[in-house]
């Protein structure tokens, strides 16, 4: 079951679209809009039930992210973390993504719904 979603994005409307379906099926929703404001206000994975990262933000890479999110959670707690960027797919998050079954990616525009749907049958 979805608790919490923490999403990390500059783009306020994706955040403000995502938080409004997630809202809508009763899960709490953290933003932030840099990987460096999130890691000031305590870089906490302890609540969250799943990550929502852009690729690319304005101070720390989303796979940066990634790696300090997965860095700081046992193999047992690990949490879904979804990927929202305009490009293709890289090699290197494909690779992670073979590596990892809990990381997805979903590439703008987004259908917020598709991405609520997911994490929602995933995080029953």
């Amino acid at each position: 079951m979805i608790k919490k979603v923490t999403i990390i994005n500059d783009q306020d409307v994706i955040k403000d679209v995502l938080a409004h379906f997630f809202e809508a099926e009763s899960v709490e929703v953290e933003t932030f809009d840099t990987g460096l404001q999130f890691i000031e206000n305590g870089f906490s994975t302890k609540d969250t039930s799943l990550f929502i990262l852009d690729m690319i933000l304005p101070d720390i890479g989303g796979i940066e992210l990634y790696d300090m999110i997965r860095g700081y959670e046992s193999e047992v707690e690990r949490k879904p973390v979804f990927f929202i960027s305009a490009r293709n797919i890289s090699s290197d998050l494909s690779k992670r993504m073979k590596e990892d079954k809990m990381l997805s990616y979903f590439q703008k525009p987004i259908d917020p719904e598709e991405i609520v749907d997911f994490a929602m049958r995933i995080l029953k």
